[in-house]
């Protein structure tokens, strides 16, 4: 019993060695644009391990440079796969709730009875609630507090994110990326989105991905925004999923065995604001 259960495993570890060499040969093939023999790559990996979505979006990829209709089939089966693997997932814990007039307060905004949400964030937001601090910047940046005021928005933001209110956090990087009522700062942005993604927030870890990728504040680093993208598909971030095939494809060899031993280091601790 004990050598079959043996050779099992072996087993197993040699079609997960297989996949990943069709990948690489894939990936090869692709860099190359010999776009037949990468499709041929692909789909004897997806042969092995049918159920990986990151195969579906190489092959999905591949058939878009080819005009092939088929990447949609790809693309979609892909989804398919990634909504499967998050309903396996282990529910998440419910959120605590907060106070009954922040609760009321809540479900006002929720019902779109936005006069009534304000009147009730408002007293709780003076107070030094992070939640409804957070909300106000919310309702000022969209326009729901009366006309849209980024200005308000950020100080009320700045407000929730001195106590570490995660979205704030994000949200107030948002308008220090886009200049809206706060002076136009990359560096800035990126202390916050440290700041959030050491919270767990995905949507920074994405933005920090972005920012690496495109060489927003500083200099294009494939390998930095293959980690943050990493991380923050990781927590089911679906456009950071999509990217980071597409990503790995224009890095080298090295530059992703020096991602993957990034993300094996520990979780990067943010800079003081």
């Amino acid at each position: 019993m004990k050598m079959l259960v043996l050779v099992l495993l072996l087993a197993v570890a040699a079609s997960a060695q297989d996949v990943k060499q069709w990948v690489r040969d894939g990936d090869d093939a692709y860099r190359a644009q010999d776009y037949a023999k990468a499709v041929q790559c692909y789909i004897a990996a997806i042969k092995l391990s049918p159920e990986m979505p990151e195969l579906y979006e190489r092959l999905g990829t591949v058939y878009q440079e080819q005009h092939n209709q088929r990447y949609l089939l790809a693309f979609k089966k892909a989804e398919e796969l990634r909504a499967k693997r998050d309903a396996a997932a282990p529910p998440a814990a419910p959120a605590p709730k907060g106070s009954p007039a922040l609760e009321a307060a809540k479900a006002a905004y929720a019902q779109k009875d936005y006069p009534a949400a304000l009147k009730g964030f408002r007293p709780l937001a003076d107070k030094g609630d992070p939640t409804a601090e957070f909300a106000l910047g919310l309702m000022c940046e969209q326009g729901q507090a009366g006309p849209v005021d980024f200005r308000a928005a950020a100080v009320w933001y700045d407000k929730a994110a001195q106590q570490k209110h995660p979205q704030a956090l994000t949200n107030l990087a948002f308008l220090y990326i886009e200049g809206k009522g706060v002076v136009r700062n990359a560096g800035k942005a990126r202390k916050l989105y440290l700041d959030a993604a050491s919270l767990g927030m995905a949507s920074a870890m994405f933005s920090l991905g972005t920012m690496d990728y495109s060489g927003e504040g500083g200099d294009m680093d494939y390998v930095a925004a293959y980690v943050w993208w990493k991380r923050a598909a990781n927590l089911n971030h679906a456009k950071a999923a999509a990217n980071l095939p597409k990503l790995e494809l224009q890095m080298n060899a090295g530059q992703l065995e020096k991602a993957r031993q990034r993300l094996s280091e520990p979780f990067p601790r943010p800079a003081g604001r």
